[in-house]
């Protein structure tokens, strides 16, 4: 027998397998998503995608993934009419928002417990949605009629959390993002505003419901688009 051979061979054999565990171990790094960050894989591909089809983001996608929970809610309030804010709100350009929600929490007192959506609404309301977790819920706005820049009359949805179940790892914006440009939500040469987690849900008052953890994208010139942010589907059934 040539030792001298089935040395090199061996040598070469165990280069080799080194090479591949090395690889194997590279690919399960860039792919793991249970260190509770986005895998680069996904990055590379959602990037693809939006080149592919035009589409402009204009915000920044969370690379850390997060942990939420179905909630179960009662509905505390829902206003079908507007309610005047007496003495109106002044709103000047020259007034910081701070100031003008320091005058409004003196009429609306749950007002802190809203989040003004600064890309929503128009020139005609100011909206705001509650908070839960720090998360807004799309389905419980506030809306506060803006006229001569003067802030008049307030309606509002209110939900009060009964439980909350235990909490979950959700999947990935990226990923949310890629379903919602596959399944169309988000058309060729979309520009897209912002994308935030929340929660929507069928509210009825009086009714116990329950709260679904999404993925929202703001798209110019659209209605938004959910995605389930637990099964990574497109949501319809549980919108206001």
């Amino acid at each position: 027998m040539d030792w001298s051979r089935a040395k090199t061979i061996l040598i070469i054999s165990f280069a080799c397998l080194n090479a591949l565990l090395a690889y194997q171990l590279y690919v399960t790094w860039t792919d793991r998503n249970e260190d509770n960050v986005v895998s680069t894989r996904t990055v590379e591909e959602l990037n693809q995608l939006l080149a592919a089809h035009q589409i402009h983001l204009e915000d920044t996608l969370p690379m850390d993934l997060q942990k939420m929970a179905y909630v179960q809610v009662r509905v505390e309030r829902d206003d079908t009419s507007w309610h005047s804010l007496s003495p109106a709100v002044d709103a000047t350009s020259d007034r910081s928002r701070q100031k003008v929600e320091a005058e409004l929490k003196k009429q609306i007192p749950s007002l802190s417990g809203y989040e003004f959506a600064i890309l929503e609404g128009s020139r005609g309301e100011w909206r705001y949605y509650q908070l839960v977790d720090q998360y807004p819920v799309y389905a419980a706005p506030l809306a506060i009629k803006h006229v001569d820049q003067q802030l008049t009359a307030f309606r509002q949805i209110k939900v009060q959390v009964l439980s909350k179940e235990q909490p979950n790892v959700v999947i990935s914006a990226h990923a949310a993002f890629k379903t919602a440009v596959e399944e169309g939500f988000v058309p060729h040469g979309a520009t897209v505003k912002q994308v935030r987690l929340g929660y929507i849900g069928q509210l009825a008052e009086g009714d116990k419901q329950f709260l679904v953890p999404v993925w929202r994208f703001l798209v110019d010139g659209r209605e938004p688009t959910f995605v389930n942010a637990v099964t990574g589907s497109i949501e319809t059934e549980h919108l206001q």
